[in-house]
């Protein structure tokens, strides 16, 4: 359990004296009874809600846009586009996430896909180049308050003669962050050094001291590494024990997928390093796979669970979901990734599913800067979890509770102390039958009540308002509309023409996005075998891309035949880095 939270490992007996609570009238009477008399069924669970308890500061939820996963969103038509945005971004609305970061992109293949450069050459300075900055621009439109937070997953050619870290990265770095704000008046809050990779202390420092003189006011989050890598994804914080320098450069810890075999991986000097810890990618799955379904039965459930035990035993005060919205396809890697799905820009169609809802019982009933009241939250005796959080000042509170393990109902009672408001209290629930709903509201009586929770239910119990549920609905959704012909009319076709007597199987046919993909993938996907990405080996290889890639513009061609062997002539290749110089990226995460 977290030792951050020395109340919450205060054995069930304790938390519960040796009394039974009973309510006469609208009076809690405390009655000793005798040990032999005393029983579950006698004795509901109390909570106290106590507004004076010790606790960390909330930094909220968020989720990661990078690896392509956003690319197909900007595609949708209006007013499909917005609605998703709305579902993801806008507070009562959906999911209201409170922090958004995104790529640094570089040309590189980072999972789905390749997110453009800002910098395809030192003297090369483009704001525009993809949909980051749109989607930043989206997410500041709905909630003025969103987080913004960035990081790399690979860097141009040109970076450092072909290493990483080094100056000209954290000058990249610190580039897109400035371009952020001149063009986009974007003040990022959040940086971090390179997507799980060991860090390198001298550059962790290098970087920090680029921010000062470029980005000051951006801070630094490190070092975002996956489970097992290095000496300990949780290893810089003993450095930074040894290191002055270091711990003044890094502002927060981070790592990816801390729940590993069931347990959360917190090491006992990350909870007394005085850093704030954030679990800054995770998922309802390990970071291992497979990506289980966002929808309640499975995803939903577990995200329920994995949001309170990241704070409870993690002591993790942010947690940030890769990725927001699976706009990808579905033949890429790691399907299923988002909160919510949307991949099918030419149907409208999007699927919001139980995850954006889960979040919501977190994001829309507390804000970052509230703190957690660690006194007054833990486990429910017949399982379950609960967190309880209160305002900067000191009067509104939120509980965030769990049954998803119980197999029958729970009675808790309450009792509200510390400058605390007493109420009333609207109470929300979550489960198979219910999404999103406000089912109560309770009065409390003499500052306290009584309520009795649903086994594998999630519920906020609040005394806030201004929370709310999107109702609009998507179009139906429809495949893609496909030619069943080719012929030999097509003059820019990107391969030699199929006889115009020729007809295609639909089983052999695909989009011509998904055909561009194809073919970036035979020139910079990483190699199967090896995990590395193959860089990109001679601009006549870049040249065909853009021509096929423009061929297909305007030529109007819908499909490709996939026995086809065109692509598969383009070399492939498995060495890590290649130094070349110009656009070609030579690192990838």
């Amino acid at each position: 359990m977290n030792k951050s939270i020395p109340d919450s490992n205060r054995s069930r007996a304790n938390l519960v004296p040796w009394h039974t609570l009973i309510l006469c009238g609208s009076i809690f009477l405390a009655v000793a009874l005798p040990a032999s008399k005393r029983s579950s069924a006698q004795e509901p669970k109390q909570v106290v809600l106590d507004g004076h308890s010790p606790g960390a500061l909330f930094d909220g939820l968020g989720a990661v846009s990078a690896g392509a996963s956003s690319r197909l969103l900007i595609d949708y038509p209006e007013p499909y586009r917005g609605q998703i945005l709305d579902y993801l971004f806008k507070p009562g609305f959906g999911a209201a996430l409170q922090h958004l970061k995104v790529e640094v992109g570089a040309d590189v293949n980072s999972t789905d896909g390749a997110e453009p450069s800002h910098m395809r050459t030192p003297d090369d300075h483009d704001y525009s180049r993809g949909y980051e900055w749109w989607l930043m621009r989206e997410a500041r439109k709905r909630n003025p308050n969103i987080v913004l937070d960035t990081l790399a997953w690979g860097a141009p050619g040109w970076i450092g003669a072909g290493t990483f870290y080094s100056p000209d990265m954290a000058n990249y770095t610190a580039d897109f962050l400035e371009g952020a704000r001149k063009q986009y008046g974007f003040d990022i809050a959040y940086t971090g050094v390179w997507n799980e990779k060991v860090y390198d202390a001298a550059y962790v420092k290098q970087l920090h001291r680029t921010l000062q003189e470029k980005a000051r006011g951006t801070k630094l989050v490190c070092c975002d590494e996956y489970p097992g890598e290095g000496l300990g994804q949780w290893s810089i914080v003993d450095a930074m024990a040894k290191d002055p320098d270091l711990r003044a450069a890094v502002d927060v810890v981070s790592v990816h997928y801390p729940l590993e075999k069931g347990r959360l991986t917190t090491t006992d000097s990350a909870r007394r390093s005085g850093k704030p810890l954030w679990s800054s990618e995770d998922q309802p799955n390990s970071g291992a796979g497979p990506i289980v379904s966002r929808d309640w039965p499975v995803g939903g459930r577990i995200l329920a669970n994995l949001y309170n035990r990241n704070y409870l035993e993690g002591a993790i005060t942010n947690t940030q979901i890769w990725s927001p919205v699976t706009s990808y396809y579905d033949i890429l890697a790691a399907p299923n990734s988002g909160l919510m799905y949307a991949n099918t820009p030419w149907s409208g169609h999007y699927d919001v599913q139980s995850t954006i809802w889960v979040t919501a019982h977190t994001t829309q009933f507390a804000q970052p800067g509230w703190q957690y009241l660690d006194r007054s939250s833990g486990y429910l005796p017949e399982k379950g979890t609960y967190v309880s959080l209160r305002s900067p000042d000191g009067r509104d509170w939120s509980i965030v509770l769990e049954t998803i393990a119980a197999k029958a109902p729970q009675k808790l009672t309450f009792v509200v102390k510390g400058g605390l408001a007493e109420g009333p209290v609207h109470v929300w629930e979550t489960n198979s039958q219910k999404t999103f709903e406000k089912i109560a509201d309770v009065t409390p009586h003499n500052g306290g009540f009584a309520y009795t929770f649903d086994p594998d239910s999630l519920y906020s119990l609040t005394t806030t308002t201004g929370q709310g549920k999107g109702l609009v609905q998507p179009p139906p959704a429809h495949t893609f509309p496909m030619l069943t012909r080719m012929t030999s009319k097509r003059r820019h076709s990107p391969m030699p023409p199929a006889s115009s007597q020729t007809r295609m199987e639909p089983s052999k046919l695909i989009p011509a996005s998904a055909a561009v993909d194809s073919v970036w993938n035979r020139l910079s996907l990483r190699n199967p075998s090896s995990g590395v990405r193959s860089p990109i080996r001679s601009r006549s290889q870049e040249l065909e891309m853009q021509r096929t890639t423009m061929s297909m513009r305007t030529s109007g061609l819908s499909t490709l035949d996939r026995s086809h062997s065109w692509a598969a002539s383009i070399p492939r290749t498995s060495f890590r880095m290649a130094k070349q110089s110009g656009p070609a990226a030579i690192f990838s995460a």
